[in-house]
């Protein structure tokens, strides 16, 4: 994964010590599937058009900012996770207990594994902006073809 890219969480790993005050640990967090159908037809090409690729699967929410090492990192991608990140277990745990759907999208702004980082007034950055940028036009394109469905049923 390239700084730049971006992904759609389909679940999060809840290494973090937020959502645990209201559920069980063993709880999954688990992204709305309609939701990311629609990402994936609606993002994937935008995000194509600017040279960056868009990546679906689990990513690990910690709590504690920059605390990834290398190692810890290896460890959750030998079992397949994407990326760490902060919110999105907790996003995922709460909107369930509560029937919201939900998705988090997110743009990657550094590899702890290739040690990038974007940095800020880099072109790695503007990359990272752009990406930005498209999921929140893609995401409002979502929210319209996600309640044309539900108010179609």
């Amino acid at each position: 994964m390239e700084v730049g890219d971006a992904v759609v969480p389909i679940a999060a790993v809840r290494d973090e010590n937020v959502s645990t005050h209201y559920v069980d640990p063993s709880f999954p967090a688990v992204a709305d599937p309609r939701l990311v159908t629609i990402a994936m037809e609606k993002l994937g090409p935008r995000i194509e058009r600017l040279g960056s690729r868009l990546w679906r699967g689990v990513v690990v929410t910690t709590s504690s900012m920059l605390s990834e090492t290398p190692e810890r990192v290896e460890s959750w991608r030998k079992l397949g996770a994407l990326c760490v990140e902060q919110e999105t277990s907790v996003i995922y745990t709460l909107t369930q207990l509560t029937n919201i759907p939900s998705l988090t999208l997110l743009a990657v702004s550094d590899n702890v594994v290739l040690e990038k980082d974007c940095g800020f007034g880099t072109e790695l950055s503007a990359r990272v902006d752009k990406v930005f940028l498209e999921l929140a036009k893609g995401a409002l394109e979502m929210i319209a073809v996600f309640c044309e469905g539900a108010s179609a049923t």
